[in-house]
Formats: C-alpha cells, structure tokens, sequence
C-alpha cells in the first residue's frame, strides 16, 4: 500500500503515524523518585529514613541544603521527595511540608534560611507593640504539673483564651502536655486543631516578650511577661506564655483567625473555640442551667465558661458549706465567689444566661 493510501485512510499524515481517537501517550517523566541532585543530601536521607526521620534530623536535612543560601529545582525536587516518601512523626512532616511546598503561612518576601528558620527554629515571632522586646527566657516548661493558677492574663485582651487553658489545666492537663512538644533544648512544637479537626503545629522558642518602662529600663523581674499571658512570676513556668505565642503564630493561618502575628490580632474571642483548637472536642454551649445543673457538672469535672461584664470567668468549684461558687479570674485577682442567689443578682445566672461546658471525659 503506498502513502497516498494510508493518508486516505487517516492512517498516515505529513508528520507521521496518526493515532487512533481518544488515545494518550504514556508520559516519560523527567525526574523519577531514584533521581539525585546531592549525594549528600541523599545520604543524610538514607541514613536518617532508617529508624524514622525526628526533628532535628529533617533540620540537619534543610540546613545542609541550604549551605549555598538556595535551591535549585533538582534540590528541591530532591526535598519533595523526602517530605512524600520520609518516614516521620506527623508534625515533623507537617513543617517539612511547609518549608518545601509552601502550602501554609508564610510571607513571600522570606529568604529560604527565614522560611526554614520559622518552621523549625521556632522565629516565627509575633510582632511586638512600643517598649516591648524578646528575651531568651531561662524556665521550666512546667513546675509541679499543671494548675489553673499558672496562666495569668496581661494586658491583651485574651480572658477566653487565658480562661480556657486554667479550665483545661485543672481538669484534663494530659490535653496541654499532649499538644507540646520539645523538640530540642529551648525549643518546642505546638499542636492546635481547626474546627475541621485538622492538627496545624508551629515551632516556639524561649524568646518571650518583656517590657521597658518609661526610662528605657527594663521592668522588673515580677513584670516580665506583664503584657501578655505571664507564665508564673515565682517559678519561670513557662507553658501558658509559650501556648500564647504559638496561638498567635497558628492563628495567621486562614482556618483559625487570619491574624497578622501579632499578639493584639488574638484580643477577643471565645473559649469554646479554644477548647476546640486545643482538645479537637466540638464545644458545648449551654443556657439557662440550674444550680443544680451547675454543681452536677463540677462535679463530674466538667467546668463551665461565662461571660460576664465584657470578661470571662470559669465556674471551678462549689462549696456545700457555704454554698458558694468560685469563679475564676484569668488575671488571678478579683475572684468572684458568690452564693447562687448573688449570681442571680450581679447577674451572672438565669434564664437569658449561659455560656460553653468542658467535657473532658471525651477526651
């Protein structure tokens, strides 16, 4: 059969053979999986990939790739591949994969040293108003475990926030311990769930904000911290000012708040949702209850958050001798304890009252 045939035929053109309808060529990838750009990098990948990669492992990895201030493609190729095929505990793979993907929080103008620096080197740093600066805090994480007497608000206006962390503190402590991590020496990972129950980690540092008085001297040792959640002026614990600043950090991303890292962005808000961010537990609005109601659920630890004169409180105890409720202040000053009836009167129960239970036994 000539050509003049097989054109006639559809089966031949200018340019060649001429496909059946509907096929597709199989595509020839150009970079495959064993493909390598550094054999270092591919070593340190090897090696690490054995026994699962940890933390500091995957910095070992950015930091050796980032020796000559870039990537080019094929490193970064390279990199992809880590962070798809790594064996890593989640939150390691979660900042791998913001570090080479770019799917999360972060600011397009960041060099890669500043972008590997925020996600596992915890620099993401909030932004700071007039006379406050960073300082590298010298504390332990916790001091004679967990109470809600350790958190204390400053000024941001953060009561829901401060208030919920003393609920959790008192009731389901394992809750805060399971969402921090230290990863390294001064160095930790911080876990919070959006309302999707999808987990979001952040590194944090010890550097935590001070402030300067009016001279330019630096407060006092009783006000460090003054300004924001003050981790416990006695002992340095520093679990509530670092969960404070991981919480503005996690809330520049668009399923939380959408805040512009800084502390004044978190000013407002609701206990129900952090209790929803910290424990993945959908929150509880309750209306209208009962003094029964009220000592039932304190009795089963489950404490009650209220809003009351623009600030919230948290229904911690009752005491049947005195019958009297103790609500606590995040300031941790300026309690109020009150027999129901004077709750009725301030007023902070009743019928067009309420506000958001903690179950802790979900958790």
């Amino acid at each position: 059969m000539n050509i003049e045939s097989l054109e006639k035929r559809l089966c031949f053109d200018a340019y060649g053979p001429t496909p059946p309808a509907g096929f597709v060529s199989q595509a020839i990838p150009l970079w495959t999986d064993s493909s390598i750009a550094d054999q270092v990098l591919e070593s340190k990948f090897q090696t690490y990939n054995v026994d699962g990669i940890s933390f500091t492992e995957m910095k070992d990895v950015f930091s050796k790739s980032l020796e000559d201030g870039h990537w080019n493609r094929f490193e970064r190729l390279q990199l992809e591949r880590y962070v798809r095929l790594g064996s890593m505990p989640e939150y390691v793979h979660y900042l791998s994969d913001a570090v080479v993907n770019g799917n999360y929080v972060s600011d397009p103008t960041d060099t890669l040293t500043e972008v590997v620096d925020k996600w596992f080197g915890g620099k993401d740093l909030p932004t700071l108003p007039e006379n406050y600066e960073y300082v590298e805090v010298e504390g332990e994480l916790y001091v004679d475990g967990l109470s809600p007497t350790d958190a204390k608000q400053g000024a941001v206006n953060d009561c829901y926030f401060i208030t919920a962390l003393g609920a959790i503190s008192q009731n389901a402590p394992e809750a805060i311990q399971d969402m921090i991590t230290e990863v390294e020496t001064d160095l930790w990972v911080v876990r919070f769930y959006d309302a999707r129950g999808d987990a979001h980690y952040v590194s944090v540092n010890d550097e935590l904000p001070v402030r300067r008085d009016w001279t330019g001297k630096l407060t006092d040792r009783e006000s460090v911290f003054a300004y924001f959640g003050n981790s416990n002026d006695v002992n340095n614990e520093l679990w509530p000012a670092l969960l404070e600043k991981a919480y503005v950090q996690v809330c520049q991303n668009e399923f939380f708040r959408t805040c512009d890292n800084e502390y004044k962005d978190i000013a407002w808000g609701d206990s129900g949702i952090v209790f929803q961010n910290i424990t993945n537990q959908e929150k509880i609005a309750v209306k209208a209850l009962s003094k029964q109601d009220h000592i039932d659920y304190l009795n089963q630890n489950k404490p009650i958050t209220i809003s009351y004169d623009n600030h919230t409180y948290t229904f911690e105890s009752y005491d049947p001798e005195t019958q009297k409720f103790f609500l606590r202040n995040p300031y941790q000053r300026d309690h109020i304890i009150a027999t129901w009836e004077e709750l009725e009167q301030i007023p902070v129960v009743g019928a067009a009252y309420g506000g958001y239970l903690f179950d802790f036994a979900q958790i």
